[in-house]
């Protein structure tokens, strides 16, 4: 059987006045609820050098199944209903598998 596992890649730009505690503390918050997921292997935030209020998820899933139960989680969906105030675009998603 072919390896299912999945990464993600998501970045979101957030407007430079959002980038505060209560914004830092709902991604913290999101972490630690998504690391206890059945299939997730990890789930990592960075913050851009160059950009602050750049940040980027690299996840990896074991499935296409865990991650579409993720997106149905409540502390995903809370955590995008939060969002959605402070971004300054549409989230990228890429999502992507090793290739060798």
């Amino acid at each position: 059987m072919a390896d299912q596992k999945l990464r993600i890649v998501a970045t979101i730009k957030v407007k430079p006045e959002s980038r505060d505690q209560n914004l830092i503390s709902a991604f913290k918050a999101l972490v630690e609820e998504t690391k206890k997921e059945e299939g997730n292997i990890s789930y990592i935030l960075h913050n851009d050098v160059k950009d602050p209020n750049t940040f980027v998820f690299v996840e990896e899933w074991r499935s296409p199944a865990d991650i579409e139960k993720h997106m149905k989680s409540a502390h995903f969906t809370g955590f995008v209903g939060k969002l959605k105030a402070h971004l300054v675009a549409a989230p990228q998603i890429v999502t992507i598998r090793p290739l060798l």
